[in-house]
This record gives C-alpha cells, sequence and structure tokens, in this order.
C-alpha cells in the first residue's frame, strides 16, 4: 500500500526530529528536469516523479509555513509560465490542493504530466542546461532582497538525469559560487540510468569544487563562499528519501549563521538532539565498517577480539597456509615422479598431488589478501574516519569541508554580498544622469551580478572602490577584529 501524503509528512517530521529541525523553517523549491530523456526512461507516466513530489510536499508541510513547493522546471532552459517572461514565475504545488482523498493524490500525478507536456511544447526538452534555471530560482528569492542574510532559508532540490552540456558549465559553476553567499542549500540529486560519467561536473563543482579559505590555488573568484551543497546519486527518482534531503541542512545552518549569510532569528537547531543523532549514526556506521575483519578505529566501545588482533592472525594464517603449501607441494611432485614407474600408485597419489598444488595456489592467494587487507598501512588510512563523535567538528564546521574562519574569508563573503544589494538597489533606483554612469562604468565591468571575475569584460580587470564596499547594514571585518552576531562570528 502507498503512502498517503500525510502519512510522509509524519516520516518526514519524525526525521526533522531525530536532525534537531523540528522547529527550522524553510522553503522548498525543486529544480526539476523535463528533458525528454526524464520521460523515454518513464519516470513522469509510471509515477516516480509524482512520488518524489509527494514526499517533497510532505517536507514543505513541515518546514514551510504555507506547505508549498515552489517547481522550476528546465530542459534547455528554465520554462517560465508567466507572460511577460520579465517576471520569474514557478509553478507552485500546494499542500492543501491535493491532500485529502485518493483523488486528489492522483491529481498530483496529472498536474506533474500536464507540466511536462507544456515544457514539450514550448520546446525546452531537447537538451539539460543548468544555469538558467539556477539564475531565475536565485533571483525569484533574493532578486529583490537588499538584506538577503534575512529572507527565510531555501531548500532547492535539483533532479536531473543529464549532465550539464559542456557549453553551460561556465555559467553554471558560476551560478552555483553566487548561490553560495545566499541563505541557499543546494542538495542536488542526479539520475544515473543513462551513466554516472556525465555527472562529472557536478561531483567536480560540489565534492571538490573550491571554497573561501581552502589550500586550493584557485583564485578566490572560482570558489563558493562556503560548502552549501551537496551531491547525491540514484537510479529513480522515488528513491529520493527524507534522510537524502534533510542530510547536511544542520550543519550548513550554522556554518551560513557563523559567517553572517543568515540572520541568527533564522536558525532553530536544537543542537542536543543534532549531536545525539550523528553521534548514533556514526556508531552505526562504525558497527557496519568494522564487522569481523574492520577497519581500526577510536571508540570508547572495545573491538572484538578479531578486530584487536586482527593483525597477529592475518601473519599466523600466511605463515600456516605458506608452510602447509610448500610441504603438501613438494609432496605431490614426489608422487607425480612416482606415477612413472607405479601407475596405479602414481594416478593415485598424482591425484592428491594435484590437490596439494592447487592448495598452494591458494595458500599464496590467501597469504597476499591478507597482506593487502590487514598488515600493509591501508586499513590505517582507512582508519582515520573513524574517530569517537566527541573529536569531531561541531555542527557549523561541516564534517567534511572545514574551513577555518579567517577575518579574510569573512571580508570576501561580506563584500560579495555587498555586491548583491548594491545591484537590487542600482535596478530600483531612477534612471542616474550621464556623469553618474561614466563614474559607475567601472565598477563591475563583467556583468556577473556580485562576483567580478578579473580581466573579463575589462581591459585592466581592475574593480573600483565600490566594489569592495560592504552595505551599511552589514557587520563588516578590519584587521583581525571581528564583529559578532548574537554573541557568534560573522
Amino acid at each position: 500500500m502507498m503512502s498517503t501524503i500525510e502519512d510522509l509528512k509524519q516520516d518526514a517530521a519524525t526525521q526533522l526530529e531525530a536532525w534537531g529541525l523540528a522547529k527550522q523553517k524553510m522553503q522548498v523549491a525543486v529544480l526539476l528536469d523535463v528533458s525528454r530523456s526524464m520521460e523515454n526512461s518513464g519516470f513522469y507516466s509510471n509515477g516516480q516523479v509524482a512520488t518524489l513530489a509527494k514526499r517533497l510536499l510532505a517536507l514543505a508541510g513541515q518546514l514551510d509555513d504555507n506547505g508549498e513547493v515552489e517547481v522550476f522546471p528546465f530542459g534547455t532552459k528554465f520554462y517560465n509560465p508567466s507572460t511577460p517572461n520579465d517576471n520569474v514565475t514557478p509553478i507552485k504545488i500546494k499542500l492543501s490542493e491535493f491532500t485529502g482523498s485518493d483523488a486528489r493524490e492522483l491529481a498530483l500525478q496529472n498536474k506533474l504530466m500536464e507540466i511536462y507536456g507544456r515544457c514539450e511544447v514550448a520546446s525546452i526538452s531537447g537538451g539539460t542546461n543548468y544555469s538558467d534555471v539556477l539564475r531565475a530560482s536565485r533571483e525569484y528569492y533574493f532578486g529583490e532582497a537588499e538584506a538577503p542574510h534575512t529572507v527565510t532559508p531555501v531548500l532547492r532540490l535539483f533532479v536531473t538525469d543529464g549532465g550539464c552540456e559542456l557549453s553551460n558549465q561556465p555559467a553554471a559553476s558560476e551560478e552555483f559560487i553566487k548561490g553560495s553567499c545566499l541563505p541557499i542549500f543546494d542538495k542536488i540529486v542526479a539520475i544515473t540510468t543513462q551513466g554516472e560519467k556525465q555527472f562529472n561536473f557536478l561531483s567536480k563543482e560540489i565534492d571538490q569544487g573550491a571554497i573561501l579559505g581552502d589550500s586550493s590555488a584557485l583564485p578566490d573568484y572560482q570558489k563558493r563562499c562556503i560548502d552549501n551543497a551537496d551531491f547525491k546519486t540514484v537510479h529513480k527518482p522515488d528513491q529520493i528519501h527524507f534522510e537524502m534531503l534533510i542530510d547536511e541542512i544542520a550543519e550548513w545552518l550554522n556554518t551560513a549563521f557563523s559567517f553572517g549569510i543568515i540572520s541568527q532569528d533564522l536558525v532553530k537547531i536544537e543542537l542536543e538532539k543534532f549531536n545525539a543523532h550523528v553521534a548514533k549514526k556514526r556508531e552505526s556506521e562504525r558497527a557496519r565498517a568494522s564487522y569481523f575483519f574492520g577497519p581500526t578505529y577510536t571508540s570508547e566501545k572495545q573491538p572484538h577480539f578479531f578486530v584487536r588482533h586482527k593483525k597477529k592472525l592475518a601473519l599466523l594464517a600466511m605463515l600456516t597456509g605458506a608452510a602447509v603449501g610448500f610441504g603438501v607441494g613438494y609432496f605431490g611432485v614426489v608422487a607425480i615422479v612416482g606415477s612413472a614407474s607405479a601407475l596405479i600408485i602414481g594416478v593415485t597419489t598424482g591425484g592428491i598431488g594435484l590437490a596439494a598444488a592447487v592448495g598452494f595456489i591458494l595458500a599464496i592467494t590467501l597469504a597476499v589478501w591478507a597482506w593487502n587487507n590487514f598488515i600493509s598501512p591501508k586499513d590505517q588510512v582507512a582508519g582515520q574516519s573513524y574517530v569517537p563523535v566527541a573529536a569531531q567538528p561541531q555542527p557549523g564546521a561541516d564534517f567534511n569541508r572545514v574551513v577555518e574562519q579567517t577575518p579574510a574569508v569573512t571580508r570576501e563573503i561580506q563584500r560579495r554580498m555587498g555586491l548583491h544589494t548594491q545591484k537590487v538597489l542600482k535596478r530600483r533606483a531612477p534612471a542616474p544622469s550621464a556623469p553618474a554612469i561614466a563614474a559607475f562604468s567601472g565598477a563591475n565591468p563583467t556583468g556577473m551580478g556580485y562576483i567580478p571575475l578579473p580581466g573579463m569584460g575589462s581591459s585592466s580587470g581592475a574593480s573600483s572602490a565600490q566594489d569592495s564596499l560592504a552595505p551599511p547594514s552589514y557587520a563588516t571585518v578590519a584587521g583581525d577584529q571581528k564583529n559578532s552576531v548574537g554573541g557568534r562570528g560573522l
């Protein structure tokens, strides 16, 4: 029996409670691939996208006060149903419209098929480009926000079965960088029915992408402000579950708050519950990894006998196997020689010799396997990730991408946020005079919004002082002196 949206809503509440996010509020958006390959795989017509939509509605019912999911369909570009297309208008799916009866939930499937049909008619289903939908969703939530840190954080689920076209990758990378300085958490899920190689760009951009303050040799303008994204792969859309959707949100919220990207009053994490859940999860991972001959790790709980003495046992097995193998193998050689003079005895002992030779090969194989897995230093490297929870970074440092909060990093993040606000104010201001235009012409030659790329669109690549100023509404950092928000770092 399929779960109803109300059942899923309870499941979502349980997961959020476990992660310490029961009181957290976020806006929920889905950037949904409507390329032909999605329907060629039957994901729309067989109801798998509808199953995903039900889970998102259930999650929105807990995270978002209006119980609403904004859908941004995309293929070669973002599908904007508004007329004219100047204003970004997502397709809104409300929880109240699709709950209460089986017929209403069935209507959700029809709604999604209608969305796919509209995009097919609009001729945007012939490929997959990321940048336009990333830009549209960013502008929808933050395009008019003078103080984006006061906007309710956005959980942006990006679902696609196609890799980003090569020509679109630089623009998509730029959009990921822009989003990292805003209250946006990207949960990117790739559907790998056509293979995983096409998602190398996403894996490189999200899992390995440079972040301000890391040791990467890339210039700062090619780095994200903080790690605000998580990349996952599934085989089908209905495999996207609540644990996958909620994972890493709490760490990101605390990190974003510590750098001033999110206002203090918008972060509602119950740290005790969160830490307890992480401790339980890591203990479960240790238990699976250390079963029988697992990797070494440090833990308050004493490992069982085989883990404590695995090196000694492996060495003993190797020596014993080698000795028996050599001994029986020697006997087999004698038996084969004996078969030349005594046929009956030779056949019998020759069979024993053949079995002995096989046993010798198996013994050598066991010895090599034992060396590679339990005696060489590789198990020590694997074991480094299994350390006591107490030694793990606290929420906000991000378990996977720890970057020191230095004044230089904080200054750069504040500068980028300031450029965003300058852009908003400039768009709202009346048309400037000719002298004002001339004075501003060198402020942002790249036209990239608030992340200037030196050398692009300007022969000098220089930026004016206006680009380096944060707006008055934000705290700034001078030298080693930090201003704090709510008693915490920026």
